[in-house]
């Protein structure tokens, strides 16, 4: 059966009942709620509850004074910490509920930008994909969490819709999807996180022919 408790305000972030916090981006994160919030002073930033009001507090100014971080999105949980994305998709931040362990991992230039819905979650490492506005090629990334570990797996020069990261399934611990490599077409791929252990499942129809529709 099922025990019913009724609702209750946490807390109250922005100073007047007229006004709504608007938090978004709800993430569950070993039992601490990340998400971002506007407080009416410091603008829209990074903030977590842990289900009482003292415990409900914002982590980390990211973008300092009244000025709101720009597009803060895509949360998701990785080994215990929150990575998302803010300004435009360009910056992977990363945090572990302290300010001195919340930090940009990797700002990317103006003509490419992270792909929003391509956050996947294999073998406790973020995978994740972007785009070069300029040429439409899309690359392959993996981060186990800190700068060194931020790297480029494969670019697929194809252009415009080269990774199609919504088929990202995971078997056996490797990550399976769709991709054209501009030289086999579209087929399916995999990858381990490395280099060298991202590779072409099968040609299925041989060629530049695409295998998968």
């Amino acid at each position: 059966f099922c025990v019913s408790q009724a609702p209750f305000l946490v807390k109250n972030i922005h100073p007047s009942f007229t006004t709504s916090s608007y938090p978004q981006n709800l993430t569950n994160v070993n039992g601490t709620l990340f998400f971002s919030a506007d407080n009416g002073s410091n603008g829209f930033e990074l903030w977590k509850s842990d289900g009482t009001t003292s415990g409900t507090q914002m982590i980390k100014d990211l973008t300092p004074g009244s000025a709101s971080t720009q597009n803060m999105r895509d949360f998701i949980s990785v080994n215990g910490k929150l990575f998302f994305t803010c300004k435009t998709g360009r910056e992977l931040w990363i945090s572990g509920g302290t300010p001195a362990n919340t930090d940009t991992l990797i700002t990317f230039p103006n003509i490419g930008t992270l792909n929003e819905d391509s956050y996947f979650n294999p073998n406790n490492n973020l995978i994740f994909v972007t785009s070069d506005f300029s040429t439409g090629d899309m690359s392959l990334w993996k981060s186990g969490g800190t700068s060194a570990t931020t790297s480029i797996i494969k670019t697929f020069p194809s252009g415009g819709n080269s990774i199609h990261f919504s088929t990202f399934k995971l078997f056996n611990n490797e990550l399976y999807f769709v991709a054209n490599d501009g030289s086999a077409g579209r087929e399916v791929w995999k990858t381990d996180g490395t280099i060298a252990g991202t590779v072409l499942v099968k040609d299925i129809n041989t060629g530049s022919n695409n295998g998968i529709p």
